[in-house]
């Protein structure tokens, strides 16, 4: 009896020990299970956490801008401000950043690395992009600037014989040209600044030039599609260095069918005759490639002082007069995108050669 007494008492042990091995090999089933889903918790709101910094990180950097041009004036309103020695207004370095917050065609409005706010020409800013070396400026390797092109457009002279349409047609055939020339010149590695992207007047003749002036672009250039004035004296279409040095205001009486540029002189009252040589050699290289690639006649690069645009231009500029617009035939040639392209290729030929020849002046100094 006793024996059995001791078998019962051996088997309920083992039944208590058998459900409390039971019981804790659950508990801890249980536990593990109850960690693995924390742990899995945690790693989602990690994952969750790193992607939200992801995308903060991928939209600070979306609105990321950096400087394009050599200095690049901050306004309080979307104007072009004349610069002042003792002005406080804040002018951006090449290769600066600052947080965009808009921006329309013209005029972007950032915020400085400094906590300042205004207005920029948005052509004078861009992206940056990530690179081995971390976020770079896309359109120079080193810390040197790229060279700036800045473009306008001047209205067709508004003549007795030419109507509102033509002249319309006229100004069209001068914008198109401008802005195809600004995408051949951005695939060159120049940075392209616009003075306008539409029919509508962004800016007068003397703003343009100011701003030209403030950013400090390499070279500027003025197109115009209309009939040809103040060419009588140059019928032979000399080269520029042919020219006389003070040609100047030959009056309004000729109207050759001719391709010509416009610079200041060295004998003019007005700021740009500092840069009157560097003027006449970019109207030279871009008259013999304009009407090399066109078949256009050259007329010569001729000084003049009506221009405002010119006048008061504190770098190489010159109105190019891309040829005028006389009979349908000539008419439906220009009006064509595919020639527009031919002769904003021969401007972007034109404009390799100055600055070629321009690097070889300053390696030789």
């Amino acid at each position: 009896m006793q024996k059995i007494v001791h078998v019962l008492l051996y088997g309920l042990l083992l039944a208590v020990v058998f459900t409390g091995m039971m019981g804790i090999t659950h508990f801890i089933a249980e536990e593990e299970e109850r960690v693995a889903q924390e742990t899995e918790r945690q790693l989602a709101l990690q994952r969750a956490a790193d992607k939200e910094a992801e995308e903060q990180k991928q939209l600070q950097l979306e609105n990321t801008r950096t400087v394009l041009v050599k200095k690049l004036p901050v306004y309080q309103e979307k104007k072009i401000v004349k610069q002042k020695a003792d002005s406080d207004r804040v002018t951006l370095s090449y290769g600066e950043r600052m947080t965009l917050l808009e921006e329309d065609r013209l005029y972007a409005k950032i915020q400085t690395e400094s906590g300042q706010t205004g207005y920029v020409w948005k052509d004078g800013i861009g992206k940056l992009q990530q690179t081995d070396h971390g976020l770079q400026n896309p359109n120079a390797p080193d810390t040197q600037p790229p060279f700036v092109v800045f473009i306008d457009v001047e209205e067709a002279v508004q003549q007795e014989q030419t109507s509102p349409q033509e002249r319309d047609a006229q100004d069209t055939i001068s914008l198109n040209t401008a802005l195809k020339l600004e995408k051949k010149l951005e695939s060159r590695g120049y940075v392209v600044i616009m003075a306008r992207r539409s029919p509508e007047n962004s800016l007068s003749d003397a703003k343009s030039a100011e701003l030209a002036s403030q950013i400090e672009a390499d070279a500027s250039i003025r197109i115009c599609t209309d009939y040809l004035t103040d060419v009588s004296d140059n019928d032979a279409g000399n080269p520029a260095d042919d020219s006389p040095d003070n040609q100047t205001n030959h009056g309004t009486g000729g109207t050759l069918q001719r391709a010509a540029a416009y610079c200041s002189t060295k004998q003019s009252a007005f700021p740009a005759a500092r840069y009157a040589a560097d003027s006449k050699k970019l109207g030279k290289y871009l008259l013999k490639s304009y009407t090399k690639e066109t078949g256009f006649t050259n007329a010569g690069v001729l000084g003049t002082d009506e221009y405002p645009g010119i006048q008061k231009s504190k770098t190489p500029a010159i109105v190019l007069k891309t040829e005028p617009v006389s009979g349908p035939e000539n008419a439906g040639r220009m009006e064509r995108a595919k020639f527009q392209a031919k002769m904003a290729d021969g401007i972007a030929d034109g404009l390799d050669a100055y600055f070629r020849w321009k690097m070889e002046q300053t390696a030789a100094i």
